[in-house]
């Protein structure tokens, strides 16, 4: 049965990448299949690296976390193993990332992996704590932070109203400008965001 890959790239703790599908190849172990994964995840990982070198940008080292221990191990060191042989060498590239780019390799606990949540059925509590780690909201948390956004808004609307109405003085006063055009500017602002039900 061929093996299910995910892999998510992450930059300053945001999520740029992610991406699970059916590996072309038939892995003989979990060992292989995770060579395989790290492979394809470290190809999406380098073309980053490349555009944020372009953009002039400071960058660090390249993380690569992976739970098998036994694939860290064969992606440090070079040459063909009793369990790599039948392997594509382009499989294998994930060696010369890390010898001659520098490319880190750490052990991450498998309840921390999060690719994990787009490889296999995992509980409700690991589920919405990988979502929440890659930054995935689901419709209902979209609504209520469109909800909050919308009363913060009227808050806000109301604040600048106080502030900048005229304080009955005396009959006929006469509205500064500057006042008058906060307070039309506020308005346009709030007509504009939708009202949520």
């Amino acid at each position: 049965m061929k093996s299910v890959t995910g892999f998510t790239v992450f930059c300053n703790g945001q999520l740029i990448s992610a991406r699970c599908w059916k590996q072309d190849t038939l892995a003989e172990s979990t060992c292989e299949a995770e060579l395989i994964a790290a492979n394809t995840g470290m190809n999406e990982a380098i073309w980053l690296e490349q555009l944020v070198d372009e953009l002039g940008l400071e960058r660090d080292a390249t993380t690569l976390y992976c739970d098998s221990s036994s694939a860290r191990e064969l992606m440090k060191h070079a040459g063909k193993h009793r369990r790599t042989k039948q392997l594509n060498i382009s499989d294998l590239k994930i060696r010369e990332y890390v010898k001659k780019r520098g490319v880190k390799l750490e052990p991450v606990a498998s309840k921390a992996n999060v690719a994990d949540m787009m490889t296999k059925p995992l509980p409700q509590e690991a589920f919405q704590g990988h979502r929440e780690t890659m930054g995935v909201r689901t419709a209902r948390m979209n609504a209520e932070a469109s909800h909050v956004i919308t009363a913060n808004l009227k808050r806000e609307e109301q604040s600048v109203r106080d502030e900048y109405s005229p304080k009955p003085t005396s009959p006929g006063q006469r509205v500064p400008d500057k006042n008058r055009r906060a307070v039309e500017e506020s308005q346009f602002a709030l007509r504009r965001e939708p009202e949520l039900r």
